[in-house]
């Protein structure tokens, strides 16, 4: 959660849907919860591939 909200809390978890009486919608922070739930576990596979999850420029790019 983007903080800050009105439980004073960084993070909230729920089985199936967060209760829309909570009124929380508007803390929720989409883009930490994509890169703790994907793009960290997908960066250990791609470490081990020598890949990024980010793009790279170098200088083969250019020249080449």
């Amino acid at each position: 959660l983007k903080m800050p909200n009105v439980i004073n809390e960084n993070v909230i978890s729920f089985v199936n849907a967060l209760p829309k009486e909570f009124e929380l919608e508007p803390y929720i922070d989409y883009e930490t919860q994509f890169n703790k739930s994907f793009v960290e576990p997908l960066g250990v596979i791609l470490d081990k591939i020598g890949w990024t999850t980010e793009p790279v420029s170098t200088l083969n790019e250019f020249f080449g």
